[in-house]
């Protein structure tokens, strides 16, 4: 059985298994990013996050940690705002990326070059009347001090796979920071018959800092049962992702839905391909614009939600000796 399968099984197990409650719930999530699970091993090769989501802040008591930040962040447009209801999400991830041959220790001058990157990003996600407002702020680091090296000769040892060896030429540390702005509203939508819906969601993002410089936009349809709230995030990296657990709680039985969505960027700075702002490094000329196609599906009972994704983007840069293409896969599980 497949990774992925014995992923998809065992979360069933555990949503079939939870506890009955309604309202307001705090949700963990775990994401795994990897182009293996669309059978290469290039570009953006591996990300992994584990995210925390709060309840609505107003649910909370005046001293909590989520109405402390808020407080922090009330200087953003819709943040703690009089008649929206704002949630707080903190993520702590990491990033591979890689060139086509990671076999040879003097990767070509023209193709990906080895990158990694650590960060934590706290965001916040402000709601109503179907819009969806979403800041956030990443704070890491770019280079050997993200680990990334490491964790990829780790679990090619375990899995047996080709060792990489060029990670001496990855890019320099550099302190990252990037602040991200994303809006989504769902501006079509309607019931079937056996209880199921459909919706249309656009959505649209602006980027500034020394990881992502630009600015993007999507169109996602989704249909299905049960429905969470409208949202969306799009990066030049994972291409669109719905929301599948922001303001969740308890889903009752099973439900189903699938997506699928298309966008693009105009880039001004890619970290990972136009390498770093402060120092010199390995580079390659970033594409101005790029385009992509997301599909997936998500999987709620009770506390639980799995949804697994696949995105395809257009070449980011000249000369791209191979397509980028990666799956997502999300378990999340509210509190």
């Amino acid at each position: 059985m497949s990774l992925v399968a014995r992923a998809l099984a065992a979360a069933a197990l555990v949503g079939c298994a939870a506890p009955e409650h309604h309202g307001p719930a705090e949700s963990v999530s775990f994401t795994l990013e990897n182009d293996s699970l669309v059978g290469s091993d290039n570009s953006y090769t591996s990300g992994v996050a584990l995210t925390w989501v709060s309840k609505e802040v107003g649910s909370y008591g005046p001293d909590s940690f989520a109405e402390g930040l808020v407080d922090v962040a009330s200087v953003l447009p819709y943040v703690g705002a009089p008649g929206y209801e704002t949630r707080v999400a903190v993520t702590i991830a990491q990033e591979m990326y890689t060139p086509q041959d990671v076999t040879d220790p003097t990767p070509r001058r023209g193709d990906q070059p080895y990158a990694g990157v650590l960060f934590l990003q706290p965001a916040f996600h402000a709601s109503r009347g179907g819009v969806r407002h979403s800041w956030r702020l990443r704070l890491g680091v770019v280079g050997p001090a993200s680990l990334a090296d490491e964790s990829q000769m780790l679990v090619h040892r375990l899995t047996n796979a080709e060792q990489p060896e060029g990670w001496d030429t990855q890019l320099p540390n550099e302190p990252v920071i990037n602040v991200d702005y994303d809006v989504a509203q769902e501006v079509a939508g309607g019931d079937f018959d056996d209880g199921a819906r459909w919706r249309l969601v656009p959505v649209g993002t602006l980027g500034a800092g020394t990881y992502f410089t630009g600015a993007g936009g999507a169109l996602y349809g989704e249909v299905g049962w049960d429905l969470p709230d409208a949202g969306g995030l799009v990066s030049v990296r994972r291409g669109l992702r719905p929301f599948t657990a922001v303001g969740n709680g308890y889903r009752g039985d099973f439900s189903f839905s699938a997506f699928a969505g298309v966008g693009g960027f105009a880039v001004g700075h890619y970290l990972p391909l136009d390498g770093t702002v402060f120092r010199d490094s390995r580079s390659v000329e970033s594409e101005p614009f790029v385009g992509f196609a997301s599909a997936g599906a998500a999987l709620r009972s009770g506390r639980l939600v799995v949804s697994l994704l696949f995105t395809a983007l257009t070449d980011g840069f000249e000369d791209q000796p191979s397509d980028s293409e990666f799956g997502t896969l999300t378990l999340s599980l509210s509190l």
